[in-house]
Parts: C-alpha cells; structure tokens; sequence
C-alpha cells in the first residue's frame, strides 16, 4: 500500500510539473434534485487558447450558490490531456495520495509495534 501511494503522489506532482495552469471563471449553475433537495453545481468556462474555450462542471455541489457568476479560479492540465482537467487547489490534487499514506503509515506502526512488542504477548 505504501508503494502504490507514493507512486500515486509522484504521478500528481508530475501532473503538476508538466501541467499548463490556466483561469475558469463560473458562467452559470447546474441545478440537480434529488431527494435530499436541490443542489447547485457551477459550470466554468475556461480558455485554453486563444481559440479553444472549454466548459468544466464542477465536482462538488451545495445547497446554495456558493460561487458568484464571474468568479474566477485556477486550473491545471495537460496539454493534450483536455479531459483531464482539474481545479489547482491542494486537497483537489493530493486527497488520494495522502489518505492512502496515511492509512499505510498506521499499518506500518502497527505491524512494526507487533513484531518489536511480541515477546510480551
């Protein structure tokens, strides 16, 4: 597990290494029912280049319209990559790598407690 986390967490800093950043700013709002009510998803709009403008709904919705129309926030991909776009915001980028680090690090603890602590057992 540890393994396969941190070659999760190199794979995102290449991600971000070679990445192009770039500006969305929020154009209108998805709106979603379901039985727990109405939730709000913001549509961006972000200019890759002078020519090519793409739409990019966000991940998360709430209750109310946390984001304003023309609010901007920043976005990293990589080129030629388009579909793999995301928001530059560090728990965005880095929540699965550091959730398996972490639960890696306790099995680690733990396994290493076991074997030094089992003469008392």
């Amino acid at each position: 597990m540890l393994s396969f986390a941190l070659k999760t967490f190199r794979q995102v800093k290449t991600f971000v290494k070679n990445g192009k950043r770039v500006e969305g700013a929020v154009v209108k709002f998805i709106e979603t029912k379901d039985d727990d009510g109405l939730y709000y998803y913001p549509l961006f709009e972000i200019t890759i280049n002078e020519k090519e403008t793409i739409t990019y709904q966000g991940m998360t919705g709430s209750t109310h319209r946390s984001w304003k129309i023309g609010q901007k926030t920043a976005f990293i991909y990589v080129p030629g990559d388009i579909p793999d776009i995301r928001r530059l915001r560090y728990w965005t980028l880095f929540w699965f790598p550091l959730i398996l680090l972490s639960i890696a690090v306790n099995f680690i603890v733990v396994g290493c407690g076991y074997f030094l602590l089992k003469a008392y057992f």
